[in-house]
């Protein structure tokens, strides 16, 4: 089990590599919450589960970190910030915005990052997933932080789009 985020890119690649390798396995990826994943494995209802951390303090939990990810800073190409090579939160003062909504860990990722400059977050606009919030502030002019691979992964996708005939 895991969040959607892993079960759409994370998980896929890694299984379908480690299958490859063992033939017999037998692997179901279910897209479960943080909560949900931690009460399932209390229950032996799932041999492993992935989540973004901070991890609760359960002394039953094996834990293994996988990965480490990156946040990335995205925004449409006629944003103010936009021909920055690089941001940091004090570039962010002042700037709207579009944040995951509160049970998404990216989001208190970069409620961490702020708090510990100091520096306010402004935002009206919450959204449950990371390509959502890229769609939002995209069409709004405006500037969310997701996962990089999600970011470039959307960016990437944005570009062939403009390659194919209108119908």
């Amino acid at each position: 089990a895991g969040l959607l985020f892993y079960a759409e890119g994370l998980l896929p690649r890694a299984i379908g590599a480690l299958a490859a390798e063992a033939p017999g396995l037998q692997v179901k990826i279910e897209a479960v919450s943080r909560e949900g994943i931690y009460r399932r494995l209390l229950e032996d209802s799932i041999a492993m589960g992935v989540v973004m951390g901070p991890f609760p303090p359960h002394a039953q939990f094996a834990i293994e970190p996988l990965a480490r990810r990156r946040l990335a800073v995205v925004m449409g190409p006629e944003h103010p910030l936009a021909n920055r090579h690089s941001l940091d939160v004090p570039d962010l003062d002042g700037v709207e915005i579009v944040m995951l909504d509160a049970d998404n860990p990216y989001r208190a990722a970069v409620r961490e990052l702020f708090e510990a400059r100091g520096a306010p977050i402004r935002s009206r606009l919450d959204v449950v997933s990371q390509r959502g919030a890229i769609a939002m502030a995209l069409a709004g002019n405006l500037v969310t932080i997701v996962d990089q691979e999600i970011a470039e992964e959307t960016a990437f996708l944005r570009e062939i789009g403009y390659l194919l005939p209108e119908p």
